[in-house]
C-alpha cells in the first residue's frame, strides 16, 4: 500500500458581498462602512491522509470515499510500485481536494478627520472584522465544522471572532511633523476539545483543565515622520512598542494548526518590539 494522488481539480469559488457606506452630513469628515462576505470554495485544496478516504469509505460507502480507492484493474490488489508512476493500485491521499471550504462574516471601515485650526489636525482610521464563520465541510456526508475562536483538533486557521486596527495620527498645520499610534487587537481563542462543540472534538471526555485557550492580545505600534528643511524626511517607527510577549502554549506541537515554538507564530507577533530609522534625501 502506498500514497498516491491524481491531479487536483480546480477549485471553484462563490462568493457573495454587499455593503453600505455612510458619509454623515451633521458630522463632516466622517465616512463609515459596513460590508457582508460570504465565501464557498467547492473543491478546496488541501491535505488529506490515506485514511481520510480508506475510514470514510469504510464506514458509509459513499462514493466520495471509495473512489478514491483505485484497485489495479488486471489483479484487483491495491499496491502497484511507486517507480512506474501507476495510474492504478494505491489509495488517494496528500495534497487533494477537499469537500467544500467555508467563510462567512463582516468587515467594518471607518475614517474621521478633524482640524484643530492653527494646531493641526488629528485623523483616524479603523479597520475591524467580525468572522462569524471560518472552516469548511470535510464531506457530504459529515456537518460543517466552524472553527471561528477555536485552535486545534483540525481548527489550523486560528481566526478570532474580532479583530481591529484603530490608528490615531496627528499632523501640524504646516504638515513638518506627523506622529501616528496604532492599536491591534485580536480577540480570545479557546482549545477546540473545549468549545463544547461535538463536531469540533468539543465533548466532555476530550475538555481540558490546562492551556484551555488564548485570552485577547492587544499591540501598539509608535511612528513619527518628520520634515528636515525641505529635501530631507525622517522617519521613526516602533512596531510592538511595549515589547508584548506571544501567548504560550507549553508542551505543544500540533502540525495542523502550525504551533512552533510554544506560540501561533502566523497568527501573533513573535519577534518582540521592532525599531526602524529611515530617511529620504532628495537631490
Amino acid at each position: 500500500m502506498r500514497y498516491g494522488g491524481f491531479t487536483a481539480d480546480p477549485e471553484t469559488a462563490y462568493t457573495l458581498t454587499y455593503g453600505i457606506v455612510l458619509k454623515p452630513r451633521f458630522l463632516p469628515g466622517l465616512v463609515f462602512s459596513v460590508d457582508r462576505y460570504q465565501i464557498r470554495i467547492n473543491n478546496s485544496l488541501g491535505y488529506n491522509d490515506y485514511d481520510y478516504y480508506y475510514n470514510g469509505c469504510l464506514q458509509s460507502g459513499d462514493p466520495f470515499f471509495c473512489s478514491s480507492i483505485v484497485r489495479n484493474p488486471g489483479s484487483g490488489t491495491l499496491f502497484s510500485p511507486a517507480a512506474g508512476n501507476p495510474t492504478t493500485g494505491f489509495f488517494r491521499g496528500g495534497t487533494t481536494n477537499y469537500y467544500r471550504s467555508i467563510s462567512r462574516g463582516w468587515d467594518v471601515q471607518g475614517q474621521y478627520t478633524l482640524g484643530l485650526g492653527g494646531a493641526g489636525r488629528l485623523d483616524w482610521g479603523f479597520n475591524g472584522s467580525l468572522t462569524t464563520f471560518a472552516g469548511g465541510q470535510d464531506s457530504p456526508l459529515l456537518p460543517e465544522r466552524n472553527c471561528r475562536g477555536y485552535y486545534n483538533n483540525g481548527c489550523g486557521q486560528q481566526i478570532p471572532r474580532w479583530s481591529h486596527a484603530l490608528r490615531t495620527t496627528y499632523s501640524t498645520a504646516d504638515g513638518a511633523v506627523s506622529v501616528s499610534f496604532n492599536w491591534r487587537h485580536l480577540s480570545s481563542l479557546t482549545n477546540a476539545n473545549n468549545s463544547g462543540d461535538p463536531d469540533i472534538g468539543g465533548t466532555a471526555a476530550r475538555a481540558q483543565t490546562t492551556f484551555t485557550g488564548i485570552g485577547a492580545v492587544d499591540d501598539f505600534d509608535l511612528s513619527m515622520n518628520v520634515n528636515v528643511g525641505k529635501r530631507m524626511t525622517l522617519r521613526i517607527a516602533a512596531n510592538n512598542l511595549l515589547d508584548k510577549v506571544p501567548p504560550i502554549l507549553a508542551n505543544v506541537r500540533d502540525l495542523t494548526s502550525l504551533f512552533y515554538n510554544n506560540t501561533i507564530p502566523s497568527r501573533y507577533d513573535a519577534l518582540g518590539r521592532q525599531i526602524a530609522v529611515g530617511t529620504t534625501i532628495s537631490f
